[in-house]
């Protein structure tokens, strides 16, 4: 539980949170909304707001901007010095521990026989963590495998989906995984992701959580040029469906006559 997890300064604050504002926005607002079922369970057992008064809608994608791009795709490749015969696999977002990025390591390198497979993390982090990672992806001799890249404005980022051929996080949720699926890229997450979006995601790969031989052999079944293409239609059909900001948005206007 996100409660559970929380420092314990918010342990004080959630209580006074509860006692002071929580009756006055539930005497005054039109409706209550969660983006999860973590969420809404969280903002029930916290902030005391009864399950009847809550509705869930995920949060999603702008499908218009996050979609694939054969040119992005061929100018970033050539940015990063990538055959087009190479697999990489992204990873984006905050580079903390709770993201796992120790276990992609650990899977790429029970991955080493397979010529080609790259890894692309694009984001930031505490200096000393990333340089642990760093010293490990030596330790390992895997610094060929992995590439690393500044944080990217949003508008930017649909250009490193399109570069990438499968997307993965190996730990804690992320609206990445939506926009990369909204450019037809193929995700594999942990099992127990708690994004509610993901109740709609029923074929994309997820792997046993912290299990690096499990996310290996996840990473690589999408070696297969024809599944990545079956996998990452599918996940963009997802999100033209259901996870558009276009059709969120239609919701919140029906929530309220």
């Amino acid at each position: 539980m996100i409660f559970e997890n929380s420092r314990s300064i918010l342990r004080v604050l959630y209580p006074l949170f509860r006692r002071t504002f929580a009756p006055t926005i539930l005497e005054n607002a039109d409706a209550l909304v969660a983006v999860g079922d973590p969420t809404c369970t969280f903002m029930h057992q916290v902030y005391g707001f009864p399950p009847e008064r809550l509705t869930v809608i995920p949060l999603g994608a702008d499908d218009e901007l996050f979609r694939f791009s054969d040119a992005a795709r061929q100018q970033i490749r050539r940015q990063l010095s990538l055959d087009e015969s190479d697999v990489l696999f992204i990873c984006t977002g905050k580079v903390t521990p709770l993201k796992g990025i120790h276990i992609l390591i650990e899977a790429m390198e029970l991955m080493k026989d397979h010529v080609g497979v790259k890894v692309l993390i694009v984001g930031s982090g505490p200096e000393a963590y990333i340089e642990k990672l760093k010293l490990g992806i030596r330790a390992k001799n895997l610094e060929d495998r992995f590439i690393w890249h500044d944080v990217v404005n949003n508008n930017e980022l649909y250009k490193f989906y399109s570069a990438s051929d499968v997307a993965v996080w190996p730990a804690g949720s992320t609206i990445g995984i939506i926009e990369a699926m909204a450019c037809g890229v193929p995700v594999i997450t942990d099992a127990s992701s708690s994004m509610n979006e993901m109740t709609y995601v029923t074929n994309q790969p997820r792997y046993r959580d912290h299990d690096a031989s499990d996310l290996a052999c996840q990473m690589e079944k999408l070696l297969d040029s024809e599944l990545r293409r079956e996998l990452g239609h599918q996940a963009r059909k997802l999100v033209e469906e259901k996870l558009s900001w276009r059709i969120i948005a239609k919701q919140f206007v029906e929530l309220v006559p």
